[in-house]
């Protein structure tokens, strides 16, 4: 067993009840930040975020409200983040098994459209943990390797007729608190697309939160 300087965050049951506090109810149904947020789940209610509702099958009166954070930075045409309670566990479950140094890996699922052929938001369906992904107590990478493992593993859902999109990443920052550091900014580089995510989470400090490139970039 890794020795780590909190051991209590692999207990990953109580990292999800710390951390989504505003659950819908579902298992596949939480709904997540914008741009930055840390520490409780987000929920939303107006007309983009609708789009959201209805791409989850939801009845939005009922199910989204507001729970916005201080630490929330929200820009104009940012997209809103929905995240399945599947994919949550998924990266609680790698990132709270070792904090002894990073992890990370990619976020699969779907882009949401508005009425009017905008994109509103994304869904994140599925987490996968990066192979071949050598790391520290400061950052991890994504070598040649994991890239083509991951580009295997793309290959054989498409023959399996599973259509996701890569959304973004996601990785740990064991202990030292919820930003990008210009490692992390490097990482971002490779999406580009104005709905692309980047998901960090302490597991020590029980925070996490999403970033979004939106149309004016990622920001540390």
């Amino acid at each position: 067993m890794n020795n780590s300087p909190c051991d209590e965050s692999r207990h990953s049951a109580e990292y999800l009840e710390h951390w989504a506090t505003q659950s819908l109810g579902q298992d596949d149904a939480d709904v997540s930040s914008n741009h930055k947020q840390t520490g409780s789940l987000r929920m939303i209610s107006s007309t983009a975020e609708e789009a959201v509702a209805v791409a989850l099958d939801l009845d939005s009166s009922r199910f989204l409200r507001r729970v916005a954070t201080q630490k929330e930075l929200l820009r104009a045409g940012d997209p809103q983040v929905a995240m399945t309670q599947t994919a949550y566990r998924q990266v609680m479950d790698h990132l709270t098994a070792d904090t002894t140094r990073e992890y990370g890996g990619l976020l699969y699922g779907q882009r949401i459209k508005a009425a009017d052929g905008t994109y509103v938001g994304v869904l994140v369906l599925h987490a996968e943990p990066a192979a071949f992904s050598p790391g520290n107590s400061h950052r991890m990478s994504f070598t040649q390797e994991t890239w083509l493992a991951y580009e295997r593993m793309e290959d054989q859902w498409r023959e399996a007729g599973i259509q996701w999109e890569r959304l973004g990443w996601y990785h740990s920052h064991p202990d030292f608190s919820i930003f990008l550091s210009n490692h992390d900014l490097d990482v971002c580089s490779l999406f580009r697309h104005p709905t692309h995510v980047a998901l960090v989470v302490d597991p020590c400090r029980l925070e996490g939160g999403f970033f979004v490139r939106g149309m004016e970039g990622f920001r540390p």
